[in-house]
C-alpha cells in the first residue's frame, strides 16, 4: 500500500483498481493493475502495479510499482503489513520469518528505498491487544516518475 505524502489512502467503491493485463503459463502468472483511481493523491497521474508469481520449487513473487506524478511528491512509502516481526538481514534484504522456520526473504534496491520496521497495536473484537508490524520502504529521492521493485522469495 503506497503512502503518498504521509497520507493513507481512502477505500471503497470509488477507489478501485483496474486489471490492465493478466496472463498465466506453466512457469509464471502475471497480473498488472492500474491503481491510479485507488488513491486520492493530488498530482498522481498514474500508478501501476505488476505482480509476477514464479512457480518454482520455492515460489517467488516479484512486485513492481511504477508511477507518474505532476511535480514531485514530498514522500513515497511502499508499506507491507505482517503479523511476524520483520528482521533486517543485510542492506537490500529483510526476512519475514516463518512460523517455526524458513519464511520469506524480501529483497529491494537500497539505493532506491530504505526500510523501516514499525510495531503497531490494536484491540481486536474481544478487547485483546494484538501486535502487527508494518514494513515501510521509504523512497530515497521521490521524483516525478519512479518505480519500486521488490522480490519475495520463500526460503
Amino acid at each position: 500500500m503506497p503512502v503518498i505524502n504521509g497520507r493513507y489512502q481512502q477505500a471503497g467503491r470509488a477507489f478501485s483498481a483496474a486489471v490492465v493485463h493478466a496472463a498465466t503459463d506453466e512457469t509464471a502468472d502475471k497480473l498488472t493493475l492500474d491503481l491510479t483511481a485507488a488513491y486520492e493523491a493530488e498530482g498522481l497521474q498514474s500508478l501501476t502495479r505488476t505482480l509476477v508469481w514464479h512457480k518454482e520449487q520455492l515460489p517467488r513473487l516479484e512486485l513492481k510499482d511504477e508511477y507518474r506524478y505532476e511535480g514531485v511528491p514530498e514522500s513515497w512509502t511502499e508499506r507491507f503489513i505482517t503479523w511476524r516481526k520483520p528482521e533486517a538481514l543485510s542492506s537490500g534484504a529483510v526476512l519475514l520469518p516463518g512460523h517455526e522456520s524458513g519464511g520469506v526473504k524480501v529483497t529491494y534496491d537500497p539505493a532506491v528505498v530504505k526500510p523501516q520496521i514499525n510495531e503497531h497495536v490494536y484491540r481486536d473484537h474481544f478487547g485483546q491487544e494484538k501486535v502487527w508490524h508494518s514494513l515501510d520502504f521509504q523512497s530515497v529521492r521521490p521524483g516525478s516518475e519512479g518505480s519500486y521493485a521488490f522480490s519475495f522469495q520463500f526460503i
